[in-house]
């Protein structure tokens, strides 16, 4: 029995001795392999970490410049504002348009008297027609509405693609669900002017005046302008956006060309019943978008087509419109302007009554300084 278990543990002895030859053969192999994969994380780690740092150095970069071009561009655009070549704007159509057209100063007086004159003038024959998108019910119709249109609102119609219940009551149903696209496109841009010319044709009154969402109007001084015109004569008004008039190729003799001028909706711009009656086999009743689509015009462009290319009449230039296509800050003398605008970056230079903050399109502190209201400080 002994004899039995010393073999038994004899036997033992010599797995166990194997098994540990074999385990540490297994180490020395498998070492290498260890070794060759902590220099592969080490490396791998070191490349992660330098990509990391370049990517975190090349954001700072492009921060640093997202925040000093703003700054170079007003200091480039301050130091060139008085040169001939920044404000060619203003000076290379002037000098080419048919007529000028000067509106003296108004005098100062209360704001009050203001309001009351505007209760007793013309604007009561103006149809205002403003144009819209769902997009931009909220603010700046707004905007509009608890400022300049607050002074004209029975002269003044929104021509939108979406019905608005809230904005319909707001406007005292003055809100017109054109049933034309919500895009951008030009002919959902051509539907919406074809529908502000159509319902002003059914109003009967003497003049139109189209607007933009983001303008604001002088409507003291609109009525100034209308009033030096009658509207018995095919009249008009605007500002183009171009410095040169649209050229127009005639394919079967293309050395015939001829040119016109249109008025910017941006700016906004007034059309005399007499002339609308004359326009209105071109442009009523969806006709302003098949006259678009000969040579795919804007709306404003078709417009001036019709008016100065076909009926032959011709704009008179009004430098007190103005779009945002202008730089907004260089325009002087604001109580002497008939229109404004402005985009995400570029508004009318005025200090207060509020903030930026408060009030980033500068309307409601020109609507306090120009006309006051009840949410101004006193």
């Amino acid at each position: 029995m002994n004899n039995f278990q010393q073999e038994k543990q004899k036997m033992n002895n010599v797995v166990c001795k194997c098994n540990c030859h074999l385990h540490h053969q297994e180490n020395q192999v498998l070492k290498p392999e260890r070794v060759q994969w902590a220099k592969f994380k080490h490396k791998m780690f070191t490349r992660v970490k330098r990509t990391r740092l370049i990517m975190a150095m090349v954001g700072i970069i492009c921060f640093a410049f997202g925040i000093a071009i703003p700054f170079l561009f007003h200091f480039n655009t301050k130091n060139g504002a008085g040169s001939k070549e920044k404000s060619f704007y203003h000076n290379d159509f002037m000098t080419i348009q048919r007529q000028k057209h000067r509106i003296p100063p108004i005098l100062p007086q209360a704001l009050t008297n203001r309001q009351h004159k505007l209760r007793n003038n013309s604007l009561q024959d103006v149809y205002i027609s403003v144009k819209t998108t769902k997009k931009y019910h909220y603010p700046r119709l707004v905007i509009q509405l608890e400022t300049w249109v607050s002074l004209v609102k029975d002269q003044t119609w929104f021509f939108t693609d979406t019905f608005d219940a809230h904005l319909t009551e707001r406007t005292n149903g003055h809100l017109i669900h054109t049933n034309c696209s919500e895009s951008h496109s030009r002919v959902a841009l051509a539907c919406k002017m074809g529908a502000e010319f159509d319902t002003f044709l059914k109003s009967h009154k003497p003049w139109w005046c189209h607007f933009d969402d983001d303008n604001y109007v002088h409507v003291l001084r609109l009525a100034h302008l209308l009033q030096s015109y009658s509207a018995d004569r095919p009249v008009y008004l605007g500002k183009p956006s171009t410095a040169r008039p649209i050229e127009i190729w005639d394919l079967n003799a293309p050395k015939n060309v001829s040119e016109f001028w249109f008025a910017t909706g941006g700016a906004g711009f007034c059309v005399s019943r007499t002339l609308a009656l004359k326009m209105a086999p071109f442009t009523a009743n969806g006709k302003l978008v098949r006259t678009g689509e000969e040579f795919w015009f804007p709306d404003d462009v078709s417009l001036g087509y019709i008016i100065e290319h076909i009926l032959k009449e011709n704009l008179t230039v009004i430098p007190q419109f103005h779009s945002h296509l202008e730089p907004m800050r260089n325009i002087g003398d604001i109580d002497r302007q008939i229109t404004l605008s402005f985009s995400e970056a570029n508004t009318i230079s005025l200090d207060g009554p509020f903030s930026k903050q408060v009030d980033p399109t500068r309307f409601y502190s020109l609507h306090c300084r120009l006309y006051g209201g009840s949410y101004c400080p006193s």
